[in-house]
């Protein structure tokens, strides 16, 4: 596929020029001139930070689209403080002012991604947390706290999931203990297959765990969450 630059280029001239396939740049106005079957199609320009992809679907098999979609980053978000109690619940209230940002797929108040199309998503978060004072009680044998990365529409699927750290030490008539460090950090990361219109979030998951933990307070921001399309 051949590409020129040009500038002020009429289309009737044009016409004379390219053969099927040829892009054409204008320089002059950023305009996308592209030739499919015979006919000089005007492509508009880009603007608001879309990038030139290949689709199949468009009739002319490239288009201009969000970032979100073609192999780049989607949005990175945070909550710099925050506590969560002892019930399952998802993460929400999200900034992405500067230095993180966002995108039309991500729902700040309500923490949900839907995802824009098919195809493979990375997937990071980060989650500094604290409890706010002394740990009164253990935690019972198979008791788990931690966050996970959950699929929460067509259909409820965890992707994937993180513990909290744990203390669990038994040494015989000195000290018998399990329960969650103070302080600590939850790293979860992973690639997946996502599918259009599914819609993503990171839940808290106590699992019997019932005291209050905060998120950031000393260690801001208390969670950052990015996810980038992959293909």
């Amino acid at each position: 596929m051949s590409s020129y630059n040009v500038k002020n280029v009429n289309v009737s001239e044009l016409l004379t020029l390219p053969k099927e396939g040829m892009r054409i740049l204008d320089s002059v106005d950023s305009d996308l001139l592209v030739v499919k079957n015979g006919i000089v199609h005007n492509l508009l320009s880009n603007v608001g930070g879309k990038v030139l992809t290949t689709n199949t679907s468009s009739v002319l098999g490239i288009e201009w689209q969000d970032r979100s979609v073609g192999g780049e980053s989607i949005f990175s978000a945070r909550i710099n403080s925050t506590t969560i109690n002892n019930s399952t619940s998802q993460l929400t209230n999200w900034t992405t002012t500067d230095p993180s940002y966002g995108s039309v797929n991500f729902n700040n108040s309500s923490g949900s991604f839907t995802v824009p199309s098919n195809g493979k998503y990375s997937i990071s978060t980060i989650i500094n947390y604290s409890v706010g004072g002394a740990i009164l009680s253990q935690l019972g044998v198979g008791v788990n706290p931690g966050f996970s990365i959950v699929r929460t529409s067509p259909v409820v699927s965890t992707l994937i999931s993180g513990p909290i750290p744990l203390l669990n030490v038994n040494i015989i008539l000195v000290l018998s203990l399990r329960t969650i460090l103070a302080a600590g950090q939850v790293v979860i990361s992973g690639d997946v297959q996502l599918l259009s219109g599914d819609v993503i979030g990171i839940r808290y998951v106590p699992d019997g765990f019932n005291t209050t933990l905060t998120l950031g307070g000393d260690f801001t921001p208390g969670v950052i969450w990015s996810i980038s399309k992959l293909s």
